[in-house]
């Protein structure tokens, strides 16, 4: 039903807007009559103190936001993460490159290719353990005697069934790969050891730094998106409330419910701060200042037939949209709330990737999103994204 649903969106929106010639980014001037404070000249936040920082600022405007006149795509210090922008987030670890969610995944992305933020996803599973795994599905993932297809990691016993004999096959290699300690599959607590062993790797190593996480909460069975997860809340928070005060994290989730107990949650905790992100329901609040392309008629028509419109949230939030909805509108609009701008190259439902282009048209998109002043971007192929950006003389 859902896919032919969006069938019907993608004709009924292909017979409007084509006609309008709605094509690509937009690079929108905000109005004269824009509402939010704009405050004095652009604040450079220290390492780490971006997540404090934006929720100190967030009720009366965001202390970052450039003054008229002054070049929005400008570097800047990001609010949420303390990091120069543009900032590379490693999608699953960069699942076009290694074994998505894999310790060789996270590996290649935070030590070879040095991006700044590891993008994880969490499935609670049938022993509540929590499991680093976008899935549901496990049609990648080889047990020793056959690839996994049709099975639901959510209805597996992961200690049981998966720990030490299940591991993840390479994208582009579907065929039957010797067992690799670096390919199996990692449970949160996994994950976070990992994470201080790489940091001990890059520090003797002369490159000393503090990984950052971005980490999407994957829904549950049946019709309650936080029925697997309300048992587990805890947990997840009490292990990531141990994590190195540097570490930021922003939390997200695709469902509203999922976002509203991530939020609930974190005005619960005071061991360190967390950012939640933006739900689709929330993001169609933002359309008005998203670009003018055929995409954002899309998602908006798409969301008129299957979601519920929710008003914004208060910032600071982590705004993690499809590359073609920016515009400078949006920019601006989730820079006065002392949000970040977090576009994805990755294929999303019916949006293709671009981040699976030749260079030269990787480098033309990338060049035109900076040119807007997002914060960073999601991909699935890091390495590359790294290589185009430092061609731009945008990384070191």
């Amino acid at each position: 039903m859902r896919s032919f649903k969006r069938f019907l969106v993608c004709i009924l929106l292909l017979s409007l807007a084509f006609p309008f010639g709605c094509t690509g980014l937009q690079h929108r001037n905000a109005s004269d009559e824009s509402t939010w404070q704009q405050a004095g000249g652009e604040e450079r936040v220290p390492a780490r103190q971006g997540m404090e920082k934006g929720k100190a600022s967030a009720q009366g405007g965001f202390k970052g936001f450039p003054p008229a006149g002054k070049d929005i795509a400008a570097p800047r210090i990001d609010p949420l993460f303390g990091l120069k922008t543009p900032l590379v987030f490693a999608h699953r670890g960069g699942a076009g490159e290694a074994p998505e969610s894999t310790e060789e995944a996270f590996r290649h992305a935070a030590i070879q290719a040095g991006v700044d933020v590891l993008e994880i996803d969490l499935q609670v599973v049938k022993d509540r353990e929590i499991v680093v795994w976008h899935g549901p599905e496990l049609d990648n993932v080889h047990d020793g005697a056959r690839l996994l297809t049709g099975s639901d990691i959510r209805d597996m016993d992961f200690h049981a069934e998966l720990k030490d004999r299940a591991w993840v096959v390479h994208p582009n290699r579907t065929e039957k790969l010797e067992k690799s300690t670096e390919r199996r599959l990692l449970t949160l607590e996994d994950f976070l050891g990992l994470l201080k062993t790489m940091e001990r790797e890059l520090k003797d190593a002369g490159r000393p730094r503090i990984l950052q996480l971005n980490i999407e909460l994957k829904e549950g069975k049946g019709k309650c998106a936080t029925g697997a997860w309300m048992p587990v809340m805890a947990k997840l928070f009490d292990l990531l409330d141990r994590e190195n005060p540097e570490r930021g994290i922003v939390l997200a989730g695709a469902a509203q419910e999922i976002v509203d107990a991530i939020r609930a949650e974190i005005s619960r905790r005071k061991a360190r701060p967390y950012v939640a992100n933006v739900s689709p329901e929330e993001q169609l609040g933002f359309h008005a200042f998203m670009s003018d392309g055929i995409h954002t008629l899309l998602f908006c028509l798409y969301g008129m037939i299957s979601l519920e419109s929710k008003d914004p949230p208060p910032g600071p939030y982590a705004f993690e949209t499809y590359y073609r909805f920016c515009s400078r509108d949006l920019v601006e609009r989730i820079r006065a709330d002392g949000g970040g701008l977090y576009p994805f190259l990755t294929e999303i439902e019916i949006f293709p990737a671009v981040d699976t282009a030749a260079d030269d048209r990787l480098k033309t998109v990338l060049k035109e999103l900076i040119d807007l002043g997002v914060d960073g971007v999601m991909t699935d192929y890091p390495a590359k994204v790294v290589r185009v950006l430092r061609s731009l003389d945008l990384r070191e």
